[in-house]
């Protein structure tokens, strides 16, 4: 008589060890572990260099700030990208507007430079800490020799950071010099949508279903009113938004009106480049 095939399990089956289980496994490891947590010269040296760099940025850092505070000036990285909507024509109510942003950036300057005080501190703490493990590693020669490889790498970074700080300074400097502080000019209207303007020149989006579905619509209601006029045919790809210039869209227009067909056209431009940001 054959004997019954097992059945197979349904189930995975699992396995598990305790916590006291994996404990007592994990002391039959034999061996120091004390090399784990002994640190090489080259690795405590990486640290001074990291710390070191870390200290002549901050310091040079905020010497740049205090200049610009000095001069109250604001660098590009810290102006308050704001402007004025309802009263842009209005000259004076513009002057306190850049006031008050400039206000702003000029208390960010006073707080940035005072925490960078703070942290140079502790940066000096971790490199004197970092400096002595090093002296306690290595012999005399060795760790000599690692030093002046810091010194050349900080000199380098030192005067690298000073050429780009000084780029920046002389920059933001000539922006005062033509007023190009700010991306408004007080007295004149804000053109809020005046970026849309300048994307007329580059690709425009595929046509989807819905656009190609408006624009049948568009033509089927041209052609059953007898069709339309060159105006209405031509490409206003080249007009801006709410360009009120327009020529009129028939002869029964009166001169100087609004081409509602163009508005539209640009209303729908307008919404597809929200969509595609």
């Amino acid at each position: 008589m054959s004997q019954p095939t097992p059945l197979q399990s349904s189930q995975a089956d699992v396995f598990a060890y305790t916590e006291l289980e994996a404990a007592s496994i994990a002391t039959l490891a034999r061996g120091s572990r004390e090399f784990l947590h002994t640190a090489h010269p080259k690795i405590r040296s990486r640290d001074l260099e990291r710390l070191t760099k870390r200290s002549v940025a901050l310091e040079l850092h905020g010497c740049t700030l205090a200049e610009y505070y000095r001069l109250k000036r604001i660098p590009r990285g810290l102006r308050v990208h704001l402007r004025p909507t309802l009263f842009s024509e209005n000259v004076e109510y513009c002057r306190k507007f850049e006031g008050i942003l400039n206000k702003c950036s000029l208390d960010i300057i006073t707080l940035t430079i005072e925490y960078i005080q703070k942290e140079l501190i502790t940066v000096s703490e971790q490199i004197h800490a970092v400096e002595t493990q090093l002296t306690q590693l290595g012999n005399q020669e060795e760790i000599a020799a690692l030093k002046i490889q810091i010194e050349q790498s900080i000199r380098q970074f030192r005067q690298e950071t000073e050429e780009r700080k000084r780029n920046k300074f002389l920059r933001d400097a000539e922006d005062y010099v033509g007023g190009r502080v700010y991306r408004w000019t007080p007295g004149q209207p804000n053109l809020v949508l005046g970026y849309f303007r300048n994307q007329r020149g580059q690709a425009r989006p595929t046509r989807g279903p819905r656009d190609t579905q408006r624009a049948g619509r568009q033509d089927s209601s041209r052609s059953a009113s007898g069709g339309s006029s060159p105006q209405r045919n031509t490409d206003t790809s080249g007009s801006s938004f709410l360009d009120l210039d327009s020529a009129p869209s028939s002869s029964g227009e009166r001169e100087g009106s609004l081409d509602t067909f163009s508005l539209d056209i640009d209303l729908q431009r307008f919404y597809r480049l929200l969509r595609l940001k």
